[in-house]
């Protein structure tokens, strides 16, 4: 979807969570970490990744995006950044149904550096 200055993609928590299903057993409340940076294209150029990553705990091995933000420069506005993923998130039961069994989701951390940090939280770093 259009995201001023660029686009944004939503590949989802849940579908990264099925993906990484098919190649393991999971435990009954997945918990899982997230994080957000800003990811420059060069140096000579604005333009960059801003990536809402995630991984289920305690598999750092596997990390999957959330969702991914591409333009000249940061998202705009965080809260619309935050958007699909904060929707996602709240619309989870206390449980789904993952392989056909009821699993718990929480997140469990929430990593970013200060310059992502301060844009979430719509502060000066």
């Amino acid at each position: 979807k259009v995201m001023k200055p660029g686009l944004y993609y939503h590949f989802g928590l849940v579908n990264g969570i099925k993906r990484y299903s098919s190649t393991c057993v999971l435990d009954k409340h997945i918990k899982i970490a997230v994080g957000i940076d800003g990811l420059p294209i060069s140096k000579s150029s604005t333009a960059a990744f801003w990536p809402i990553l995630a991984y289920i705990m305690p598999h750092k091995q596997y990390v999957f995006p959330i969702g991914l933000y591409y333009g000249s420069d940061k998202p705009e506005d965080s809260n619309e950044f935050l958007s699909d993923f904060i929707t996602e998130v709240l619309g989870l039961s206390d449980e789904i149904v993952i392989n056909n069994e009821l699993k718990k989701i929480t997140i469990e951390v929430f990593s970013c550096d200060v310059p992502a940090k301060s844009f979430i939280l719509r502060i000066k770093g």
